[in-house]
């Protein structure tokens, strides 16, 4: 259902239309028009020519995980580079999608250094976090033990650092502070 008023439209769809919708978008891609050139991608940087007779679905699906570089009369540039493959990734793109769509979009030519690095890509996405946390320290060895066997205090807790040191997660600090003056554990 379409309205349009003044300078403006607005598109609703309806229930049916938006399951409709959710199953063609799991369809597998439509093979390539006859006579539309294929993309080429150049194996040493990723630099991906996308000639100017290419399908229009096909540069959607690529600057879903491309950066725009230039037009030229003939051809667009794209860049697939580590930042616009994890781009792809908050927006929920797998690199199972991506690598479909290359096989398809490059006739089974897409650069094995580009599927290689890919799969590292993904591999790696997530593997390392960076976050405030605190050490907390104690002054004796059984000290530790103790505190993580504590009820209450246990859960606040994370990881330990060694014998006499453990690290708390930014938002336990106020709550496990809290606690430990009033079971005692801190001095003044």
């Amino acid at each position: 259902m379409m309205w349009r008023g003044g300078s403006s439209s607005i598109c609703f769809l309806s229930p049916s239309l938006a399951w409709a919708w959710l199953i063609w978008a799991r369809m597998p891609l439509p093979p390539s028009p006859a006579g539309v050139s294929a993309l080429r991608i150049n194996p040493q940087n990723f630099l991906v020519r996308v000639p100017a007779n290419a399908s229009l679905y096909d540069r959607f699906q690529l600057a879903r995980f491309a950066r725009l570089l230039r037009r030229e009369a003939e051809q667009v540039i794209y860049q697939i580079d580590r930042q616009s493959y994890r781009d792809a990734l908050e927006q929920s793109i797998n690199v199972e999608q991506v690598l479909a769509f290359l096989n398809r979009a490059t006739r089974s030519q897409t650069p094995l250094a580009l599927l290689e690095s890919l799969r590292r890509w993904d591999q790696r996405s997530g593997a390392v976090k960076l976050e405030p946390l605190t050490a907390l320290r104690v002054n004796q060895d059984d000290m530790l033990p103790e505190l993580l066997e504590h009820p209450q205090i246990g859960p606040l807790l994370g990881p330990p650092l060694g014998p006499r040191a453990i690290l708390v997660p930014e938002k336990n600090v106020a709550p496990l502070r809290k606690l430990l003056m009033e079971l005692g554990y801190f001095g003044d």
